[in-house]
């Protein structure tokens, strides 16, 4: 009960009054299992309550509390209202979501950033010649209408990005909430020149590696992977104008042809003959049904700095599944 409090605050974007809860568990900790302090600390991070999670922790031993946590309390507290002048942040949201929209807004605003909302594509309601003008003649199979979608709400804000003048733009889909948060100058400053950084959990190291600073080449991401059935993901990543526009290109020259998280995440690896895990296959597949033969300069943020939060249904995400 102690731990649904919190997370039910926090999923229906009730900030105020899970700040309160947590305040209160932080009075009365001393009646908290270790295991419940972990997991509000867990619920006051992703809040970005940064202060709160320290305290909720801060008695245990440190066999209690995974490094993990004790990064990503130590980099919210320390990063804070810590913008960025010379980037733009996009989220991508249906209008039915608005719940959504407003969670991200304000959690982000933890970390001073104003998220600029562009309306997601339904392809559901795209004429059936408009949906299969944009798809290869090459796609993989079931490319169903919300993917098409999806492919066209990604694309869109690479149009937005290519046509700005910050260097850099964080993009994200609207389930995507803080994690481990840095300046943006100090992830490029990581690894500098990058065209893209993959900055979502689902394509960062630290789960499979315990990996907790620096940046991994996406081949090599990929190479640790069992599969591909969690998906590459594009609820979070940082591409630079100049990628927006390579990306553009090539776009016009494969059109769709398949997930675009797997086309992006191929876009970012070279063709070779070797390969190991079915992710590195997947990405292969796709390179060999395109015509542009684009190799992004990209990188995979080892800890991520966003996280897919999935709190109820997701209409982007409920879409992109969508056939119909």
């Amino acid at each position: 009960m102690i731990r649904v409090l919190a997370a039910t605050a926090l999923a229906t974007g009730r900030l105020g009054e899970l700040e309160k809860t947590l305040d209160g568990f932080v009075a009365g900790k001393a009646a908290l299992t270790s295991e419940d302090a972990v997991h509000n600390a867990d619920t006051a991070a992703l809040a970005g309550f940064w202060d709160l999670a320290a305290a909720l922790v801060a008695d245990l031993d440190g066999e209690s509390v995974p490094v993990a946590l004790r990064q990503r309390i130590e980099m919210g507290r320390r990063f804070r209202n810590h913008g960025d002048a010379n980037f733009s942040a996009h989220i991508i949201n249906m209008p039915q979501d608005q719940r959504r929209l407003d969670l991200s807004t304000k959690l982000f605003a933890k970390m001073d950033i104003s998220l600029k909302r562009f309306e997601a594509v339904d392809g559901r309601r795209l004429p059936a010649f408009a949906r299969n003008s944009v798809i290869s003649t090459r796609a993989l199979p079931d490319l169903g209408a919300g993917l098409i979608g999806c492919a066209l709400s990604h694309i869109g804000v690479w149009e937005e990005v290519s046509k700005g003048t910050e260097d850099y733009a964080l993009i994200l889909e609207d389930d995507a909430i803080p994690f481990g948060w840095a300046p943006i100058a100090d992830i490029v400053g990581q690894a500098p020149g990058k065209e893209l950084y993959f900055v979502n959990e689902r394509m960062s190291s630290y789960s499979t590696t315990g990996t907790l600073a620096g940046v991994s080449p996406v081949w090599d991401v990929l190479g640790r992977w069992p599969g591909t059935s969690n998906g590459w993901g594009l609820d979070g990543y940082i591409l630079s104008r100049s990628g927006a526009s390579k990306l553009l290109a090539a776009i016009e020259k494969d059109a769709i042809i398949g997930h675009m998280d797997g086309q992006v995440g191929s876009y970012c690896v070279p063709s070779v003959d070797t390969r190991v895990t079915g992710a590195q296959a997947t990405s292969q597949s796709v390179r060999r049904r395109m015509n542009s033969g684009l190799v992004l300069d990209a990188v995979a943020l080892n800890f991520p700095l966003v996280k897919q939060q999935n709190f109820g249904t997701s209409t982007l995400a409920a879409v992109s599944a969508s056939r119909n």
